[in-house]
């Protein structure tokens, strides 16, 4: 009996799956499309770019490495790719590549450029 209790998963393990269930529950109450495949694909569109980030940050902490500028550059993205495909009628996907791409990656460059210095480990906070 002892030994079930210390192997139990504790309320603030459980307690975000707990709210998700409920906010699931509560929103399938309020709309009949919410459990259908339309939404379930949005949903994962939605979640598909954070989630991405989110992998890329946690490799970059697991390397004992902390870099912010994950979420500044996943910005700078968007803006550059909403600025392409509504000021300059550029279509989506060709505002997405070449340009894009290119100014995501020059603060990456930079980054790396600098953390060669001897003084780095006073900007890697």
């Amino acid at each position: 009996m002892a030994a079930w209790r210390m192997t139990r998963p504790s309320f603030g393990a459980i307690g975000p799956l707990l709210a998700l269930l409920g906010a699931c529950l509560f929103f399938a109450t309020q709309s009949d499309r919410f459990f259908t495949g339309d939404n379930f694909a949005l949903v994962l569109q939605q979640v598909m770019v954070v989630g991405v980030i989110a992998i890329g940050q946690t490799l970059v902490v697991l390397t004992a490495g902390v870099d912010l500028s994950c979420g500044m550059v996943m910005a700078l993205g968007g803006i550059v790719m909403t600025t392409l495909a509504s000021a300059s009628g550029v279509p989506v996907p060709h505002s997405v590549e070449p340009p894009n791409i290119q100014i995501c990656r020059a603060p990456g460059f930079a980054f790396c450029t600098v953390s060669r210095t001897p003084r780095a480990s006073m900007l890697m906070v």
